[in-house]
C-alpha cells in the first residue's frame, strides 16, 4: 500500500495518436504503465431528446462526458461480454402496471415522500 507521502513522477508521451502513461514511486520504485490507442470511431445514435437531456445533467454532475459514458459502457460490454446490467420483460402485471403509469392512470399521490412512508409502514 502506497502512503500519501510518496512522491510519484509521471510521463505521459503523445505520439501518432498512441497515448503511453507512466507511473513510478520513487520510493519504492513500483511503477504503473498504460498505453491506449487514441479514439477515432465514431458512433451515431438516436435518442429521445427528454432522455438526453436527463442523462446529460447527471453527467454533469459526475464531470463526465457524454463520451465518456458511451466508452465506458462500450468497455464494460467488451469486459463482460454482454451487457453490464440485467434484462428483464416485465411480467404481465408489471408491463400493465406501466403502461398505466405512462397514461396517467391509476396513479397513488401522497402530499409528501414522509405521508408515503407513513402509509407503506402501515
Amino acid at each position: 500500500m502506497v502512503t500519501i507521502n510518496h512522491y510519484y513522477q509521471f510521463l505521459l508521451i503523445f505520439a501518432k495518436n498512441i497515448y503511453i502513461f507512466c507511473m513510478a514511486d520513487v520510493n519504492t520504485n513500483h511503477k504503473i504503465m498504460a498505453v491506449t490507442m487514441a479514439k477515432t470511431a465514431t458512433i451515431q445514435a438516436r435518442i429521445d431528446p427528454d432522455i438526453k437531456a436527463k442523462a446529460q445533467e447527471i453527467l454533469n454532475k459526475l464531470n463526465i462526458s457524454m463520451s465518456e459514458a458511451i466508452s465506458m459502457y462500450l468497455t464494460q460490454v467488451t469486459l463482460r461480454k454482454g451487457i453490464p446490467f440485467e434484462l428483464n420483460i416485465p411480467n404481465e402485471q408489471t408491463a400493465e402496471t406501466l403502461a398505466k403509469s405512462e397514461k396517467g392512470e391509476e396513479l397513488h399521490k401522497v402530499a409528501s415522500v414522509e405521508n408515503l412512508f407513513q402509509e407503506l409502514e402501515n
